[in-house]
Formats: C-alpha cells, sequence, structure tokens
C-alpha cells in the first residue's frame, strides 16, 4: 500500500533540525539503498506500524536527525525508521556475515543475506542462504517468498511457483504472495490464474493503485480491453496527477484505433512528466499511425535530446527516417547517424538497433553494409524469436539492392 509519510509530523516524532538532504554519520546519504538490520522491525507511518515488509530493499528519500525516510523502489511501501536500524546495502554482507558468526542459527540474518545476495544477482549464494534460513524456520513465510522471488530472477518459474504457494498457505492474507504469483502464473502464460491472483492480491490491499495499473496491462496483452480499460480508468480516477495512468490508457487507446484519444492521453502524461521519455516515444507512435510523420520525427527529436544516452529514441528515429513511406520525411544520412549511435550505446549487440542501421544503410545504397548489420542482427535473435522470420525476409530484400519500406 502506498503510505503517507509522517517522518516530520510533530505529532509523532521529536522536531528536526538538520536539513532534510545533510548528510548523517550513519553511513549513508538520500538516495542511498539500504535494507533493514533486522528483517521484523516495521517501518513506520507516523506511529503507526508499516508491516511485512522487512525483507526489501529500501532507498533513502529523507534523512533528518536520529530518522530516516524509506522506501522500496517501486514506490509501493513507505515509513520512517531509526537511523540505527538501517544499514548500508553495500556494506550488508558483511553485517549480516557477522551475525551468523555469531549465531548459526540465526534464521533472519540467513534470509536478509539471501536478500541481498539476490539483489547482487547471485541467485545460487542467495537461493542457498534461504534454503538454510527455511530449514531453521519452517514455518516462517517470508523466507519462502524470498526464495520465490530468487526463482523467477534465475527462470525457475515452477519453483517460484511452489514457493509462493507455501508463502499463501502460511500467511494467506499477504497480498504481496499473491501479487508475485500472478506475475509468474502470467509468465507462464496461465491467464485465468495471473488473473485470479492479481484480483486477489488487489481486494487485500484495494490501495496499491500500482497493482491495478498491472492488472490492467496484463488484461490488455491478453486481449481483455474492456477489463483493462476499466483498470486504467480507475487508475486515473485515484492518482490523477499520475502519468501513468494516462500513459497506460493511451495505449490502449492505441491499440482499439483509436489514435486521437491516444495522442491525448500520451500528451497528457507528457505534461505532467515532462522529462518522460517513453511518453513521447508513444506519442511518436501514435502519430505514426495517423501517418503524420512530421509530428513523429518531432517527437523521436525531442526525446534524443532529451535522453542522448538511451539508444531507444536514437533506434526509433533512425527507423522511422530510413523507412518513412513518404519520400519527403527520409533523410539517409541523418538515419545512418542515429542507427550508429544507437548500436553504440548497445555495444553492437541489440538486433533491433541494427536492424534500423541496416535499413538506415540501404536507404543510402550501401547495400554491402545493410546487408552485414541485417546478418549480424539476424544472427543475435534467439531461433524461437517471432522477428526472425521478418529480419530475415529485409536481408534478402537488401542483398537483391533495394531499400525497405514501411
Amino acid at each position: 500500500m502506498v503510505i503517507s509519510l509522517g517522518l516530520f509530523d510533530p505529532a509523532h516524532c521529536q522536531a528536526v533540525t538538520q536539513p532534510a538532504n545533510e548528510p548523517v554519520a550513519a553511513g549513508f546519504d538520500v538516495g542511498d539503498r539500504v535494507a533493514l538490520k533486522d528483517l521484523s522491525t516495521n517501518l513506520l507511518d507516523g506511529d503507526r506500524p508499516v508491516p511485512n515488509r522487512g525483507e526489501s530493499v529500501f532507498r533513502v528519500e529523507q534523512i533528518g536527525g536520529e530518522h530516516a525516510d524509506i522506501a522500496t523502489d517501486d514506490g509501493t511501501v513507505r515509513g520512517w525508521v531509526r537511523t540505527d536500524q538501517i544499514v548500508p546495502f553495500e556494506s550488508a554482507i558483511t553485517f549480516y556475515t557477522t551475525k551468523i558468526e555469531a549465531d548459526p542459527k540465526d534464521a533472519q540474518a540467513r534470509a536478509a543475506r539471501g536478500r541481498i545476495w539476490i539483489e547482487q544477482k547471485r541467485w545460487d549464494w542467495g537461493i542457498s542462504d534461504l534454503n538454510e534460513a527455511i530449514q531453521l524456520a519452517p514455518q516462517d513465510p517470508r523466507y519462502y517468498h524470498l526464495r520465490g522471488r530468487a526463482h523467477v530472477q534465475s527462470n525457475q518459474n515452477e519453483k517460484a511457483v511452489a514457493d509462493f504457494t507455501t508463502a499463501i498457505r502460511l500467511d494467506p492474507r499477504c497480498a504481496l504472495y499473491y501479487y508475485l504469483r500472478g506475475l509468474v502464473w502470467d509468465k507462464k502464460r496461465y491467464f485465468d490464474k495471473a488473473l485470479d491472483d492479481l484480483s486477489t492480491a488487489i481486494r487485500l490491499d484495494p490501495g496499491n493503485v500500482s497493482w491495478v495499473l498491472v492488472r490492467g496491462k496484463v488484461c490488455s496483452a491478453h486481449g481483455r480491453h474492456n477489463q483493462a480499460m476499466d483498470d486504467f480508468e480507475w487508475v486515473i480516477r485515484m492518482r490523477p496527477g499520475d502519468p501513468l495512468g494516462y500513459a497506460a490508457r493511451g495505449e490502449e487507446w492505441l491499440e482499439n484505433l483509436e489514435s486521437d484519444k491516444a495522442i491525448a492521453d500520451f500528451t497528457r502524461a507528457i505534461v505532467l512528466d515532462p522529462s518522460s521519455i517513453s511518453g513521447l516515444l508513444l506519442r511518436a507512435k501514435a502519430w505514426k499511425r495517423r501517418f503524420d510523420f512530421k509530428m513523429a520525427i518531432a517527437d523521436y527529436s525531442q526525446a534524443v535530446r532529451r535522453a542522448p544516452e538511451d539508444p531507444e529514441p536514437h533506434q526509433e528515429l533512425a527507423w522511422l527516417l530510413a523507412t518513412c513511406p513518404e519520400k519527403a520525411f527520409r533523410d539517409g544520412p541523418r538515419a545512418v547517424q542515429e542507427g550508429t549511435m544507437a548500436c553504440e550505446l548497445t555495444h553492437w549487440n541489440d538486433p533491433e538497433c541494427l536492424d534500423s542501421l541496416a535499413a538506415a544503410c540501404a536507404d543510402i545504397s550501401d547495400f554491402q553494409a545493410a546487408v552485414k548489420w541485417q546478418t549480424r542482427a539476424v544472427e543475435l535473435l534467439p531461433r524461437d524469436d517471432k522477428n526472425r522470420a521478418v529480419f530475415r525476409r529485409r536481408m534478402f530484400i537488401y542483398e537483391a539492392k533495394h531499400p525497405y519500406r514501411d
């Protein structure tokens, strides 16, 4: 649940005289990642506890005196703790290892260290620690939850479902466990089970708007457009100042060929978050659907200026400049420049970027380079990728010395 913070409410804690952005001698600063020293520690919203998320990794949002405002990366859990109750992420492994050496039967310390290993993508070490924690405390659902997350991230989905199911059996009122199992069901293409779990999670935690947004996207991906639109409308009503709801509804309008409504929603999202690159890319896509290539190029160009280190705007702009069906909007040399930048930013290992560069080379009649980059793009795609056949057809077009038009 997204919870309003009460860290600086004088009714709940002592007045803070230190500036919120001034570092304290606790080894961390605003923006740093931290973990709770004890998984059983509750965050507080004012003086109310925020339970059952001690196993998360948090980010420091504010610091004041002996207190810190912290939140999960997704922003779904927020609260405050004392600064002596958290440890910097970088030194967490050492901290928990010391606790384990002092008490080898400390299940919480093993689970906490396992969580840090998982965050560092050291799946085997994390799962090993969690196996030990489960052996020490087999009735604690948090440890199955953490191991389930490790299994998800290491592509062991069957084991993940089993772990989340055990966590649910041990704590059937924890919405998070249903939510995570729902995501795995969706990954395994069991839509009905995914929808059931996501709906249960939302029923148990009705204030979690982010989960409603996710459910809407799952419904949209499976063709349940009316259900998806209902969810996106609900998100917008609950968070009228959040650009994500408008962006999601815009994508749904675009899926339903309502480009005018999509553009209006994407524009609203951009107004609410002027730094949004995804909003510009989505609106450019909508302009393309309306064959308004001038406006599409303008949005892609603006995205490139705002995020020069992001390869996607370069790739999208290169593709449109190289393959636009209207000659007036094609610009082969600029397309090569943008396509090359996209490939450099992805170390020449992204098939989509190479595909765009190949199209750009073909547009300026450099078919030798076009075939070279398109062949590389095909080689990088997995054999079961649905785009592989499309990429191969374009390679044959370039071999025949013809440019590609979208």
